[in-house]
């Protein structure tokens, strides 16, 4: 026998888990599905023995009153931390800081307040959704094991993914269909020895890489690791396009020896480390972009909503592509296939 609910939501990362919330405080019997093993898509962290890093979302800003509203809620729930390290900029020729911007991190993990939202909600695992199809009164949606049945329904996957669960003569999926999503490849490191470089975070603008972190620097992280570092680098998505398909063990070797290019330049003087550990990982949809978030979420979301059908589309690519964007997303999905 089928499942039935109020509303299903595909996804548990940021846009799902805030659809979800609001929907289950609004009484309604929702249903949270995720291929993943865990809840937070790509505000992840990799644990490796005692070490851990932020090899996904790097951090999140707060601009909208509601979203900075539910900051400040994690804060006080201490989930969430202030990451005021300072953070600079490459362009190839000068090495500078960056003016000040309010940043804010998951504590002790990126997954940290997305674990806190889905608490009280029903949330299924390792769930693979491999169609949905809609049916007189509500949709159906399936996996290779499973099925289920709910009046309206809120997709939060990659606009790739999002596509591919629908019709084609759907207007949502020619939404979908119009956003290219740039795949990142991400490298984490560890180091015994410490360097004393100026900055905790670092944007490049130049070369294979556009994004470098000490990531020890943020709360709570390696505290009981002092002797050793931890990095994480972001290629740019040209570089990761260009080396998609490339084998992992390749990728970190490629962006190893241009991380210790960059040391080199900015600290002649400092010895380029021994990394006592190194991986690679592939983000085949790491960003893209629909629109801008602004606090007048509900109103620009009245194209990624179906009301008649019972269908929404939501995530970080439908509202900015950021973290914010797709908590703003998933929180007006929700509002408005309440309110018809």
């Amino acid at each position: 026998m089928k499942s039935e609910f109020d509303v299903i939501v595909i996804g548990a990362g940021m846009a799902g888990l805030s659809a979800a919330q609001y929907l289950r405080a609004a009484g309604k019997k929702v249903c949270v599905l995720e291929k993943s093993h865990t809840v937070g898509g790509r505000m992840s962290t990799c644990v490796v023995n005692t070490l851990q890093w932020d090899h996904g979302a790097q951090y999140f800003t707060a601009q909208s009153s509601v979203f900075r509203t539910q900051v400040a809620e994690w804060i006080a729930a201490k989930v969430v931390a202030p990451w005021n390290a300072p953070i600079g900029a490459w362009d190839g020729k000068t090495l500078k800081t960056t003016q000040p911007l309010e940043r804010f991190v998951g504590v002790p993990f990126m997954k940290s307040p997305l674990q806190l939202l889905a608490k009280h909600l029903s949330v299924q695992l390792n769930t693979l959704v491999t169609s949905i199809t809609q049916k007189e009164g509500g949709w159906e949606v399936r996996s290779e094991n499973d099925s289920w049945c709910a009046k309206k329904i809120i997709i939060t996957l990659p606009a790739q993914q999002t596509m591919n669960l629908l019709p084609r003569t759907h207007e949502a999926y020619t939404l979908a269909a119009g956003v290219v999503m740039e795949p990142c490849w991400a490298l984490i490191l560890a180091a015994e020895s410490p360097l004393p470089l100026p900055f905790a975070g670092l944007f490049v603008n130049e070369g294979a890489l556009g994004w470098i972190a000490q990531d020890g620097t943020k709360h709570l992280r390696n505290s009981n690791q002092a002797d050793t570092t931890t990095w994480v680098l972001h290629a740019t998505p040209q570089w990761s396009s260009t080396n998609l398909e490339k084998d992992a063990d390749d990728v970190a070797r490629l962006l190893t020896h241009e991380i210790n290019r960059l040391l080199a330049l900015w600290s002649p003087s400092i010895k380029i480390p021994v990394w006592t550990f190194s991986c690679a990982h592939r983000w085949r949809y790491a960003r893209g972009a629909l629109g801008t978030p602004t606090n007048n979420t509900s109103s620009e979301m009245v194209n990624r909503v179906w009301p008649a059908d019972g269908l929404a589309l939501a995530g970080d690519w439908v509202a900015g592509g950021r973290v914010e964007g797709a908590y703003l997303s998933g929180l007006a999905a929700a509002q408005q296939l309440l309110s018809t």
